[in-house]
């Protein structure tokens, strides 16, 4: 079954449109991914589009206009940047970008139509499907799965009982960020949603938020010392850090993913011997956080991951922090609670002295 990636075009020139049209046919008869193109041949008619369509990806030309250069692609480009969700590929032969759209990203390229740095018409259609294919604009797009979420939450879970919103805010709280935070908690909910009543599995790139959003230490922060490759987690408790009542800050040791003790269960299963198996078994439970409450396993994404090492614990003051740690990321809520309670678990334990076990065993038996 074919998937078709909506691609808007603007572009005056008639022999590059022609161009476009020849190229987007030759691509649609050997892609499964296939291109519906829309032409438009002015600013105005660009910023048309971009107000009225729904598009999975831009490509814009500077140059609009030789009799009016004020008519030029900038404005089509910002408009989308700053209100709409897709990736914009600038192809143009001019260097009149604006200053402030001058920095790339991989959903935002610069390319010239000629020279040494130059891209073919076919690479750059490759380089959009490739990111459509990842779903993005599916999820994100104008009527995207986010924006379905959101339509079903406003008129079937907050409709009918707005009215204790509209009381809650005239007592002064803020009930912007309140509602911001209630509707996340549903589209949560909807994400968690299965058809089949199994949960879906995550990737491991779920666990992170990579440059965390919040700039204050908090639970569940990675950092990583200045001057050296030791990564570790925050495990002071949230409640601590919120009231300011927290003087030095918990951290616990990231061990890396090939530490001495999965090295050597990595060793006793490549060597197939007799203690292969109990070794694989071992190794799964400690993927799986079954193994022992002394490791927390972090699946290792970009860099980031390894196993934290409850055993290994220090603390620094807020001052050292900030001067010799640099924030890496921030593992989400779903995965931190869970660390939190094992490492609360870890040391809440509390032991018995051991029975003869072999002689309660033989009398039971008995």
């Amino acid at each position: 079954m074919s998937s078709k990636l909506r691609l808007l075009i603007v572009e005056d020139d008639p022999s590059a449109i022609q161009v476009y049209e020849q190229q987007i046919k030759y691509y649609n008869k050997k892609n499964k991914i296939l291109i519906s193109k829309d032409i438009r041949k002015s600013q105005a008619d660009g910023l048309d589009a971009i107000k009225k369509g729904d598009y999975d990806a831009a490509i814009v030309d500077i140059k609009l206009s030789s009799i009016n250069t004020k008519q030029t692609g900038n404005k089509i480009i910002r408009k989308i940047k700053e209100d709409l969700r897709f990736p914009v590929c600038v192809y143009t032969a001019f260097d009149d970008i604006d200053d402030d759209l001058k920095e790339e990203s991989e959903f935002y390229r610069i390319y010239k139509k000629s020279g040494k740095n130059g891209k073919s018409i076919q690479e750059i259609l490759t380089e959009l499907v490739d990111i459509y294919r990842t779903g993005i604009t599916k999820i994100l797009g104008k009527r995207g799965t986010i924006e379905g979420y959101l339509k079903e939450i406003f008129w079937k879970h907050l409709s009918g009982s707005f009215k204790d919103w509209i009381e809650e805010a005239k007592s002064g709280d803020n009930t912007e960020k309140i509602l911001l935070r209630y509707t996340l908690s549903h589209i949560r909910e909807y994400l968690d949603k299965n058809e089949t009543g199994k949960y879906d599995d995550y990737h491991p790139a779920e666990v992170y938020i990579a440059s965390p959003v919040n700039e204050n230490i908090h639970t569940g922060l990675i950092l990583k010392q200045n001057n050296g490759d030791q990564y570790f987690i925050v495990l002071t408790p949230l409640c601590d850090l919120a009231n300011k009542r927290a003087r030095k800050i918990v951290l616990a040791l990231i061990e890396k993913q090939n530490m001495q003790y999965v090295s050597e269960l990595k060793r006793k299963i490549i060597s197939g011997g007799e203690g292969s198996r109990k070794a694989r078994t071992a190794l799964m439970d400690l993927l799986r956080n079954r193994h022992s409450f002394k490791y927390h396993f972090l699946p290792e994404v970009h860099g980031i991951g390894g196993f934290i090492n409850f055993q290994k614990i220090s603390s620094f003051g807020i001052s050292e922090i900030k001067n010799n740690f640099e924030h890496i990321a921030t593992v989400t809520d779903k995965f931190c609670k869970d660390i939190v309670a094992r490492f609360s678990h870890y040391y809440a334990r509390q032991g018995q002295p051991d029975f003869n076990y072999d002689r309660i065993y033989e009398s039971i038996i008995e």
